[in-house]
């Protein structure tokens, strides 16, 4: 695990088991692999919304990286307080390596929420 300063405290940044639990077992969403080079990299989905297209899929290219942090992005396209994120990219998506566990766990709850 890495350790991470984030606002002014320094924390334990989150790995790839980490999150991978916390989706499936608390938020019921359903991974689908792929290879990309040297990293494995996992969408997340709820399984009655599996048509794949990038609205679908709650997070995207999620990996663990070499240095022990985690890459990956959370759609938050929907979302209108993310609108002007400086993380948030022109697809609608954020970076979701700087997150701690709480601000995931927080996040990944407003965002559910639009897709059921």
């Amino acid at each position: 695990m890495l350790l991470t300063k984030h606002k002014g405290v320094i924390q334990m940044s989150l790995n790839f088991e980490t999150i991978d639990k916390i989706l499936r077992e608390e938020f019921g969403l359903e991974c689908v692999s792929s290879d990309k080079g040297e990293y494995e990299r996992c969408s997340y989905f709820f399984k009655d919304k599996s048509i794949y297209h990038s609205k679908t899929h709650v997070f995207r290219e999620v990996t663990q990286l070499k240095n022990g942090g985690v890459g990956g992005y959370i759609y938050v396209g929907h979302l209108s307080e993310y609108n002007h994120h400086p993380q948030r990219d022109y697809r609608g998506q954020f970076k979701i390596g700087n997150l701690t566990e709480q601000e995931l766990r927080e996040l990944t709850t407003k965002v559910t929420k639009e897709y059921k």
